[in-house]
């Protein structure tokens, strides 16, 4: 849930007299775009990348290690917003004149018992299907602070996760140049089913022709190790039928 407020509030005022009360519902991912952190799965170029849209109902976190006041400190850049909530409503248009962003991160850890992430919002991109917004890294609930002192002290760390949120693997890179042969073990011809070949489309027969890819034969970097590159005898048809199976 994320509630906004606006800069026509006045300074003195409770900071929700004027705040938007319809629930903004969105789903939480966050990523690390500190190099050489094995946690991190893109860069920063990448994640603020215009090609790089956050799905309807998703909200994007981007952190990077900065180190203010303690080694290893990581701290919220910048935050993408999907132009629809998982709910289907459009809310990209009241985005564009904001100060604070208020996020309600259930396991969120914060002073004076408030209950809303505040992240203070500098600058802003629009585009029609989304936003990016940039985060003070000095202000709200993005900074490593102490309050009270000596043995009363407590220590307030920056929000840039939650149990609540997940996160996604940007860090695979994979090409392949395999094209399904029209001779051999494994061979196809014009009218074959998409289902049997890979790069193939030339079935005069059908106006319309979708293929997986099953077999990535080229380079590959994968930070995690979690890809599984195939093999030209493993068949979209073959891995339809094995799971299958397996139901």
């Amino acid at each position: 849930m994320i509630i906004v407020a606006t800069q026509s509030l006045n300074p003195g005022c409770d900071p929700y007299l004027n705040a938007n009360d319809t629930p903004i519902v969105y789903k939480p991912l966050f990523f690390s775009t500190t190099n050489g952190s094995a946690q991190a799965v893109v860069t920063e170029e990448g994640f603020e990348s215009q090609l790089n849209i956050p799905p309807s109902g998703q909200a994007w976190f981007s952190s990077t290690q900065t180190n203010q006041g303690l080694a290893g400190i990581q701290q919220i850049q910048s935050i993408k917003l999907s132009q629809l909530d998982v709910t289907g409503t459009e809310v990209i248009n009241y985005l564009d004149d904001f100060e604070n962003l208020r996020v309600i991160f259930p396991d969120a850890v914060l002073p004076y018992n408030v209950s809303a992430t505040e992240y203070i919002i500098t600058g802003r991109t629009l585009y029609a299907d989304h936003i990016i917004l940039q985060v003070s890294q000095t202000e709200g609930n993005n900074f490593y602070q102490v309050i009270g002192e000596g043995p009363a002290s407590t220590i307030y760390f920056p929000i840039t996760s939650s149990v609540n949120g997940g996160s996604m693997n940007w860090s695979l890179r994979a090409r392949t140049n395999y094209n399904t042969p029209f001779s051999g073990v494994s061979s196809v011809n014009s009218e074959s089913v998409d289902t049997l070949q890979q790069g193939v489309c030339l079935n005069t027969q059908q106006s319309i022709q979708e293929q997986n890819f099953f077999y990535w034969d080229g380079e590959k970097q994968d930070a995690l190790g979690f890809f599984n590159t195939g093999s030209n005898l493993i068949t979209t048809n073959k891995i339809f039928y094995i799971i299958g199976k397996r139901k």
